[in-house]
């Protein structure tokens, strides 16, 4: 049986200076991890307010995992060889 495709959603403020190198490293870290069982989503805080309420955000960067469930999140300094266990992910892999 194969494993559920991971979902993450992340919330930044784009124009912030390193956000942008933060999703290609994020990305990069994910694909090497998971090759492509995974859907990251970007979220400007900026740009969308009714979605950033509606996930309860209150910081920025905030990495949630969406699937699979229940939800996980991290808030503030992301760390990449951290994330398979702060997300617990590894029953994924």
């Amino acid at each position: 049986m194969a494993a559920e495709k991971i979902e993450l959603r992340l919330y930044i403020i784009e124009k912030l200076p390193g956000n942008i190198e933060l999703v290609n490293k994020l990305n990069e870290f994910l694909y090497e991890k998971f090759d492509s069982c995974f859907k990251l989503d970007v979220i400007d805080i900026l740009n969308n307010p009714g979605k950033t309420f509606e996930d309860d955000i209150l910081a920025s960067p905030t990495l949630i995992r969406i699937k699979p469930f229940p939800p996980r999140r991290i808030v503030g300094s992301i760390v990449h060889k951290n994330l398979v266990d702060e997300l617990e992910l590894s029953n994924c892999l």
